[in-house]
């Protein structure tokens, strides 16, 4: 039976071989798809970015197709040295014009495996702050303080600093105050601890998160004290702004001065 497969030939190919070729087709399918999906439900179980997933198994299948399309290229008698040149070529030719997707991507790969933000986070990346929307591997999308969407590429974030201003549960509100020199110190500092006590989510307890006084800088007209408090990250704003308020509301009752320069001005006729 083998004698009489082996002496048929289509195209140049015994039927023998043909057959041996559809069953290693159909074994490689299989085997392909065992392994896609062993290797989904093992990305899965990891920790790594769900914007990931898709991403790796599309990898993982170019890989075995381009791993299977050789072996079945062996077998069909065609040269492999040569394939593979042409596939390096091809593909040092796809890369050069793309270069800046791939870097999109590849930078977009990298940011969703540091994670140095997430959705939801308020960031600056120098050019642009906002909240970010939602990060993929080309773009990361911001929604700003006034309401716009602004589409970053990864490789503008990447190449630029990152603040994540809500990565921490806490944050600290500086202020620089001047005052007059009339104004004692103690009386200053008395003052302004008032400010945190009546300032709706300021932190007034005592430990790491105490309110702070410190007279920075003898200036030419004041005094200038800063004023440091903690705050949650949610509430850093309402309490930055409380606090000014609430400084000159309490700072008139005490009666202490925050003076402007004065410039005398002589006219001569």
């Amino acid at each position: 039976m083998l004698d009489k497969l082996e002496s048929v030939m289509i195209g140049g190919i015994t039927l023998a071989k043909l057959i041996y070729i559809i069953i290693l087709i159909v074994v490689m399918i299989i085997i392909m798809r065992v392994l896609v999906k062993v290797a989904g439900k093992a990305i899965a179980k990891s920790k790594i970015d769900t914007g990931l997933h898709r991403v790796i198994n599309t990898v993982i299948r170019i890989a075995l197709y381009a791993i299977f399309i050789i072996i079945i290229a062996g077998q069909l008698g065609i040269e492999i040295s040569s394939l593979v040149a042409l596939v390096s070529v091809a593909g040092a030719a796809i890369a050069l014009a793309c270069q800046n997707i791939l870097s999109n991507i590849f930078n977009g790969t990298i940011l969703m495996t540091t994670k140095p933000y997430k959705t939801g986070d308020y960031i600056d990346t120098g050019a642009h702050s906002g909240t970010v929307v939602d990060s993929g591997l080309f773009y990361t999308r911001i929604r700003t303080i006034d309401n716009k969407i602004i589409f970053i590429s990864n490789t503008d974030v990447f190449s630029n600093r990152v603040v994540n201003y809500t990565a921490e549960p806490m944050r600290r509100v500086d202020h620089t105050i001047g005052v007059s020199y009339d104004a004692p110190t103690a009386q200053v500092r008395e003052a302004l601890l008032e400010v945190v006590k009546m300032t709706k989510g300021a932190f007034y307890e005592e430990g790491a998160y105490a309110p702070n006084v410190y007279v920075g800088e003898f200036s030419e007209f004041t005094i200038k004290y800063i004023f440091r408090v903690w705050c949650k990250t949610e509430d850093y704003w309402d309490v930055y702004f409380g606090l000014l308020e609430n400084t000159r509301e309490v700072f008139a009752q005490r009666g202490i001065e925050i003076p402007v320069p004065i410039q005398t001005v002589r006219i001569e006729k």
